[in-house]
């Protein structure tokens, strides 16, 4: 008598988890720049530095800002980047600036030139009339700090030349361009639509979307929600976003805000105020990505513990102004009832909040718990990453039992260790009639219940009369 095995397939954990960010960087200050809109994978912060250049101007530039908070604090990565920024069409003009040749015969101007925009005239007068008459120069000089125009040998030292240009202007960014828009004809993508490429250029999937001084935009913040609900038709992530402090007068106006601006997808977690670090003001978006993915990490990547008291890297609470802004555990718990994330100082600072911003309204435990939001949007890409070289095969019973054994089998893996209370996975009748089956589709039913975070524990004190019997008594 011989024994068959059953058979099953072996579930391996894809690469997944990647937290994605869309901003503004210094590009040209990079020792080899990377291209306006183009996804950078960075495994560490010299390789972000060296793509997307740094500058402390975190405000203006806020990849840098993610480098130092990811990279730098939680020590988390591999990290997409996305930079906005394109100093060819974000500019301002200069027009006809005065300057004097030098005894090089060359032009100085100070500061970052567009190179290619450059215009030289000098002037003559006709009697009531100015004249202008354009220059070819007969080279260029570009460095950062200052861009050098050679002149022609005729225009000595003192001559006046007018000089016309444009200079990169970060500030020129919009919501927009960090939202991002896909090309009808040519079907590129820009800002946020990115991350559709991101799983066929590296083989990862998106965890969770940051634009850090951008996403308290509604047009921002919005579309990161409707981004991260399905990606490429197929994965769901988290996007985690910031309240404008600037409009909310303290805690108790924030979740008016988070209202008018329409944040209210479970998909999506809203972060206020903003933190120090030392003398920097940081948005809290970041560190709270930083915070998750370093936990994800240390749980093989599995999702299932919330950021909720865990350690946050911060001196202060403030506004983006860098004002101070501090309340304590009463107002942060008020706070997490209006699905915002904050911080506390109890024991040190920490993270404050495990409800997406779909709560209060939307109460389903899949909806209002982040982790329990993330645990769904893993599962749901691992059976997707692991079953999809089964699509084409003949649709046979063999086919049905393996997948089901193998599924349950990894579900009670995530069971024993703690990810899971219990999960499974089913074929059921009233999901597949014959015409579906006909039509080659077969509709697999898993059930899983991811933990809660644990929100709150009560202790009943008692006076108990009956431990004074040992004093009456002498015993």
């Amino acid at each position: 008598m011989t024994e068959k095995g059953t058979e099953f397939y072996q579930i391996t954990r894809q690469a997944t988890g990647i937290t994605l960010v869309v901003g503004t960087s210094p590009i040209r200050e990079a020792a080899s720049p990377a291209g306006s809109n183009e996804p950078v994978l960075c495994n560490t912060y010299n390789d972000a530095v060296t793509a997307l250049g740094y500058s402390t101007d975190t405000a203006k530039y806020t990849l840098c800002e993610a480098m130092e908070v990811l990279f730098g604090l939680y020590q988390v990565g591999p990290i997409v980047f996305v930079n906005v920024f394109d100093p060819s069409v974000h500019k301002k003009t200069v027009e006809r600036e005065l300057h004097l040749a030098t005894a090089e015969h060359t032009v100085e101007i100070d500061g970052d030139v567009n190179v290619d925009d450059i215009k030289i005239e000098v002037k003559t007068v006709d009697g009531d009339d100015e004249v202008w008459t354009q220059i070819i120069p007969d080279g260029f000089y570009w460095r950062l700090e200052q861009t050098s125009i050679a002149l022609p040998s005729t225009y000595s030292m003192g001559a006046q030349i007018y000089v016309t240009y444009t200079t990169p202007d970060v500030t020129k960014v919009s919501a927009s361009d960090v939202a991002g828009s896909v090309n009808a004809l040519t079907g590129k993508c820009t800002g946020l639509e990115l991350i559709s490429e991101v799983y066929s250029r590296f083989g990862y999937t998106v965890g969770q979307i940051i634009a850090p001084g951008f996403s308290h935009i509604a047009e921002v913040g919005l579309k990161m929600a409707a981004k991260a609900e399905l990606i490429n038709g197929h994965f769901s992530s988290m996007a985690i976003v910031d309240l404008p402090t600037a409009s909310i007068g303290g805690y108790a106006q924030a979740g008016s805000v988070k209202s008018t601006l329409g944040y209210s997808s479970p998909f999506l977690t809203v972060c206020y105020p903003a933190v120090k670090y030392g003398d920097k003001v940081q948005h809290l978006s970041t560190h709270i990505a930083g915070i998750w993915a370093k936990l994800a990490a240390s749980n093989d990547d599995i999702p299932y513990q919330g950021v909720s008291n865990q350690t946050i890297y911060m001196s202060g609470m403030c506004n983006l102004d860098g004002t101070n802004n501090f309340y304590g555990l009463e107002a942060a718990n008020e706070l997490n009832g209006q699905g915002i994330v904050t911080v506390t100082n109890f024991n040190g600072w920490k993270a404050w909040g495990d409800e997406t911003s779909a709560y209060p309204s939307n109460t389903d435990p899949k909806d209002r718990w982040i982790s329990v939001r993330s645990m769904f949007n893993f599962i749901k890409s691992q059976l997707t990453l692991n079953f999809w070289s089964k699509i084409g095969v003949p649709i046979e019973r063999r086919v049905v039992d393996n997948v089901i054994n193998s599924v349950n089998v990894y579900l009670s893996g995530l069971v024993r260790r703690g990810a899971l209370l219990g999960g499974r996975l089913e074929l059921n009748d009233d999901e597949n009639d014959e015409q579906s089956v006909m039509d080659g589709k077969l509709t697999f039913h898993c059930y899983i219940t991811p933990p809660s975070p644990l929100k709150e524990m009560v202790f009943v004190l008692e006076y108990d009369a009956s431990y004074l019997s040992g004093v009456l008594s002498g015993e």
